[in-house]
């Protein structure tokens, strides 16, 4: 340890050195950046920590370059890579949130393009035969147990729930598992017993799928609440996946997809029926709000905003005539909501009456001309010249 802080006070002069000759211009833009780049890669993890706090706290102004952000972002990325997400949780989210403070949301390597999945994150368990019992002896739901873990299975990988098989299994589990968590949720304001992980301080990153807890698991609020936002995480991404996919070409493919386009929202509805049953009413508002949130990712990227753009000219002698329409996907953000953005989140299902917007106030004679944040000189150049800070 005293090793380490050593290190660090001649690490700190390094970088303030480095910092105070860019500010004089003597090096190049990307020194400061290279040099925190080497040292993340050959630093022990106490002295990266230190690192990225130092970052955290100066806030230098070279991170305004887009290009330096990219290579801060190479930098976290890389040691994102050397840090274990159970032991160092607490330092890999302290660089995500560097990150999404540094980078604009419309960052296309923060956003997920193609909008892949972690597949290899995997909860691992050996399903049951009826009549198991547990190391106290006494007799395991079977059933429940499978469906339990069968569902949580396929929520790591949503598109393999909308294959004919999995969908079955998907459908016919998770109404098993919903009712097993309402008799509990019953159970428990009868006798007003909460075993819930919340009330022992306890942070787990991984489910526990041994069958010895299973009845502690189901009258546990909190696992039961992780569980069931996990669900309607994944089907609110069905809902939006669906429409979108390419059009079923047999009768029985047909068949599947509108039975699932049927059953998508009475799933939904029994979830949150569900959650709010032994969820207070505050964490209920705030998934609402994150779930409603990631709609409008999933749309951004999948459905797009409609633009008009000139149309391609038919020949190199020939100009183009009119404008076509055009879906962007993952569009710019813009300042002000386009009438496009709100007719991309839209939701169709929804029909809400407008708002009549209020009356115009009436500018007084000796305001006209003039707005808030722009001064009106009388002369063109003189008004160029005098908007060019805001500050004047």
């Amino acid at each position: 340890e005293g090793r380490d802080e050593e290190c660090w006070k001649r690490v700190s002069v390094l970088l303030d050195s480095t910092l105070w000759l860019l500010d004089r211009e003597k090096v190049a833009l990307n020194a400061f950046m290279l040099l925190l780049e080497d040292l993340a890669e050959e630093a022990s993890l106490t002295l990266c920590e230190k690192l990225f706090q130092y970052i955290e706290t100066k806030q230098p102004s070279v991170l305004a370059v887009s290009k330096n952000r990219l290579y801060l972002l190479k930098t976290c990325n890389k040691l994102l890579k050397r840090l274990s997400r159970e032991d160092n949780s607490l330092l890999c989210g302290r660089l995500l949130i560097l990150v999404a403070k540094l980078l604009p949301l419309s960052e296309r390597s923060g956003v997920n393009l193609v909008g892949g999945f972690d597949v290899d994150n995997k909860t691992d368990f050996v399903e049951l035969e009826e009549g198991c019992t547990d190391e106290s002896g006494r007799l395991v739901d079977a059933d429940l147990y499978n469906s339990l873990w069968r569902v949580q299975g396929l929520l790591s990988n949503p598109p393999l729930v909308l294959e004919g098989r999995h969908w079955s299994e998907f459908h016919a589990g998770l109404k098993r598992v919903v009712q097993a968590f309402d008799k509990t949720s019953m159970k428990q304001k009868m006798e007003k017993q909460d075993l819930s992980a919340s009330s022992y301080d306890v942070q787990s990153l991984k489910y526990s799928t041994s069958p010895n807890l299973l009845k502690l698991q189901l009258h546990d609020s909190s696992f039961k609440c992780e569980y069931l936002f996990q669900v309607l995480v994944v089907l609110n991404h069905l809902k939006i996946e669906l429409p979108v996919k390419k059009p079923p070409t047999t009768k029985d493919e047909k068949a599947l997809r509108q039975t699932q386009l049927e059953l998508l929202p009475t799933l939904e509805a029994m979830v949150r029926k569900s959650l709010k049953k032994f969820t207070p009413g505050v964490t209920v508002d705030l998934l609402k709000t994150f779930i409603q949130r990631e709609k409008h990712w999933i749309l951004w990227k999948k459905v797009g905003r409609k633009e008009q753009v000139r149309a391609s000219p038919p020949a190199e002698d020939k100009p183009a005539n009119g404008e076509v329409t055009k879906v962007v996907k993952c569009p710019p953000f813009e300042k002000a909501a386009l009438p496009g953005d709100l007719q991309m989140f839209k939701d169709p299902h929804e029909s809400k009456p407008v708002a009549k917007p209020a009356p115009a106030k009436r500018k007084r004679a000796s305001m006209m001309g003039f707005s808030k944040n722009k001064v009106q000189l009388g002369n063109e150049a003189l008004d160029r010249l005098w908007n060019i800070s805001s500050d004047n």
